[in-house]
């Protein structure tokens, strides 16, 4: 599993980082928004490894990071079942790159 950096700032700046050269893949940002029906992954304690979690996962389409939940802070998702806004919570979509030669095309 590679490794992210994950910078929100006031909410309106993000920036993700991988140890790759030549990204596969982009985030669109939405924040102070959810979705429902993620799965819980628990063991996940930084937000830069939930983003990876689903780099590694190819069947998986968003992740939400909640910053005040204390029993699980990473979600991800296999399906879209759209957005709501919640307080305290950043949902990411995953833009994968279908022509990507980077370190992580064979796993999408």
């Amino acid at each position: 599993m590679g490794t992210a950096a994950l910078y929100l700032v006031n909410k309106t700046a993000l920036m993700v980082c991988f140890d790759v050269t030549g990204s596969c893949v982009s985030w669109t940002t939405y924040f102070d928004t959810h979705s429902i029906g993620g799965s819980s992954r628990r063991y996940v304690l930084t937000p830069g490894d939930c983003l990876v979690l689903c780099i590694d996962a190819s069947q998986c389409i968003g992740v939400d990071w909640t910053l005040t939940d204390k029993t699980a802070k990473c979600f991800t998702f296999d399906a879209n079942s759209g957005k709501d806004p919640k307080d305290n919570v950043t949902h990411f979509d995953i833009i994968r790159d279908a022509n990507c030669t980077g370190r992580y095309d064979q796993r999408f």
